[in-house]
């Protein structure tokens, strides 16, 4: 009988039983494939509680890209036409990413008053 997930030892075994169920010949609407499907989702549910993923700031997403594609600063530059249109591309993303969480702080933290945060006011900013 299926249940929730509650222990990592329960983990280990629903995750046990979706690879046995992986190396046989699925039916579709059959029972194995019903159970396969509901311990997915089980495993899902734990996974999201037990091991939350983070998303990268925007700036470390193109740095670890760029790794990942054997892409120098230089080559990047070339991809993108100039030197300085890389930098714009990299300082907008972080003033992007950083006027959002300033924007952010005053309703997560009401006590700040956003005058008082000298970015939240980025408006008078020129390009």
């Amino acid at each position: 009988m299926l249940k929730p997930i509650r222990t990592e030892k329960e983990y280990d075994d629903a995750l046990a039983r979706v690879y046995e169920l992986m190396q046989t010949d699925i039916v579709e609407r059959s029972a194995i494939s019903d159970e396969l499907e509901v311990l997915s989702l089980l495993i899902k549910e734990y996974e999201l509680i037990h091991y939350p993923l983070s998303y990268p700031n925007p700036i470390e997403a193109i740095k670890f890209r760029m790794e990942q594609m054997n892409l120098s600063e230089n080559e990047l530059s070339e991809l993108l036409g100039t030197r300085s249109r890389k930098s714009e591309i990299l300082l907008f993303v972080f003033l992007t990413f950083i006027t959002t969480v300033f924007n952010l702080v005053p309703m997560l933290l009401p006590f700040f008053a956003p005058s008082k945060i000298p970015i939240a006011n980025h408006a008078n900013f020129r390009w």
